[in-house]
Order: C-alpha cells, then structure tokens, then sequence
C-alpha cells in the first residue's frame, strides 16, 4: 500500500525549505602569535560571540559564547597551511562543543588571497542533533591598501548531521594596527 492513506492526510518528509534574512552574532576576536618554528607558527586565540541575530531563525546563538583557540600555521611560499582547534563554552540554551578547522589560503596576487577549510563541530550533548557536523568552507580575503582586509567565506554542508542550511554565507571587515 500507499505511505499516505487517505489521500487528505498529510505525508512526512526529511526536510523543509525555509528562509531567514537578517544579521547574525556579533564576533570579537583577539590573537597572540607567541611563537615561531620551523614548521609551524603557534598563536592562541579567543572569540568571545556576542548574540545579536535572531536564534530562533538560526541567525546567531541564544546567549554569549567564548571560544579559545589554538592555531597552528606556516606560510611556504604562497601556501599557508593552517590548523586551528578550539572550544566553545556556551550556556545551556546553546550546546558547547569541540571545534576544528583544517586548509590553506593561497595569495593568487598581492591583493587578493582564496582559502579553502573543513571545519568540525562535535557537541558535548551527543542528542542526536548536530553531533558531529563537518563542514566545507571556500573564500576571499581581499587587500585593497595597508592593513585593510575585506573577506566572503561561503560554507557547504559535506554531512547531513543535523539541520543546517545548505549554504552559509560570511563576511567580514578586518584593520590590523
């Protein structure tokens, strides 16, 4: 027989199509580069997420966030690998969680600069609900003058762990002085 009897009854599916529009958290970083190696720079990190989207449409977390972070990374030539681990501590509304990334950006021109990453979030909660998302991310950093960067990152799904869009999209504005 038919999964959907009679024919008024409406059937289940494993998925929907929803959009939101608006802007997501508010992020604050501050890095140390402490020190240089042969194969790695080390730096730490720390991000504290200050939730200015809107978490019931997915645009940001619930309450605020501080992530610390170590970073690992070396430029050879106009390659620089980069691996960064980190935690995100986060209240009960909002699910900590251990973090990776791993890629490398590659400066196509003194100007501009793409990058490729995976990324991993794997939640302390282990509900069944985004346990172990792996992500895929593809960007730009561009440098139009001195120490001004302009940057769009674009992140694609490679698990269907959980509900997530199909495409997230960045960007930032970065001085260093």
């Amino acid at each position: 027989g038919r999964l959907c009897e009679p024919v008024n009854l409406h059937c289940a599916t494993d998925g929907f199509s929803a959009t939101a529009v608006g802007t997501g958290d508010l992020f604050l970083r501050s890095k140390w580069h402490f020190a240089d190696t042969e194969y790695a720079d080390l730096a730490v990190a720390g991000v504290l997420t200050v939730p200015t989207g809107n978490a019931d449409n997915f645009l940001g977390f619930h309450d605020p966030t501080f992530t610390p972070w170590l970073i690992a990374s070396k430029t050879f030539d106009r390659v620089s690998p980069h691996l960064n681990l980190g935690y995100a501590f986060r209240s009960g509304a909002d699910v900590s969680q251990a973090q990776w990334i791993a890629g490398a950006d590659v400066r196509t021109f003194r100007w501009l600069t793409l990058a490729g990453d995976f990324l991993g979030y794997h939640d302390d909660k282990r509900d069944g609900v985004n346990d172990d998302v792996i992500q895929s991310a593809v960007g730009f950093k561009l440098n139009p003058f001195g120490q001004f960067v302009l940057a769009g990152t674009f992140q694609f799904p490679l698990n269907r762990d959980g509900l997530r869009a199909d495409v997230i999209y960045t960007g930032q504005i970065e001085y260093t002085f």
